[in-house]
């Protein structure tokens, strides 16, 4: 089984779009401040950029591969709201999981996660954050929080995850 661990702020969202979804919308131009539980998710609520989806899709369509949530998001949203957030953006990926919050480095919520499921033989981090351990820096897709994951970035996921 192939895995992406996404983190979603810097990612599917940058300073980029933050500027542009402040200008359009106002508040902090990053979305996710709404309650999953109790309300749909919108374009309005979930302010990622459309290129950003797109990139992440071309990872999933060229390598089979699911996701497991390991940014903030899944403190306050389950796998299966980011799931519904992702097809709001044409991105039908399988969301199968979240990394349980340890109050560590990510990359140890990372490393436990993957512990507990040997059937995993291939992964990519995907993150803008640095805290990965350094069994994890060859899978580990580091994205520049200005402006988010790009097709050099998601190019470079699918190589990591196809090479096993």
């Amino acid at each position: 089984m192939k895995v992406i661990f996404l983190d979603i702020d810097d990612v599917l969202n940058s300073e980029q779009t933050a500027h542009a979804f402040h200008a359009e919308f106002g508040g902090n131009g990053f979305g996710g401040f709404f309650d999953s539980t109790l309300e749909e998710p919108t374009h309005r609520k979930v302010l990622w950029g459309q290129d950003l989806v797109d990139n992440l899709k071309f990872i999933v369509d060229n390598t089979g591969a699911a996701i497991v949530v390991s940014s903030t998001w899944r403190l306050s949203h389950s796998p299966q709201a980011i799931q519904q957030m992702l097809r709001l953006y044409g991105l039908e990926a399988e969301v199968i999981d979240r990394t349980l919050r340890m109050f560590g480095p990510r990359g140890e919520e990372i490393d436990q996660w993957l512990n507990a499921h040997p059937e995993v033989d291939a992964y990519v981090i995907l993150d803008d954050s640095t805290d990965m351990l350094a069994s994890q820096l060859g899978n580990f897709v580091q994205t520049d929080d200005y402006v988010g994951l790009t097709r050099v970035d998601a190019v470079k996921a699918v190589e990591i995850l196809n090479r096993a």
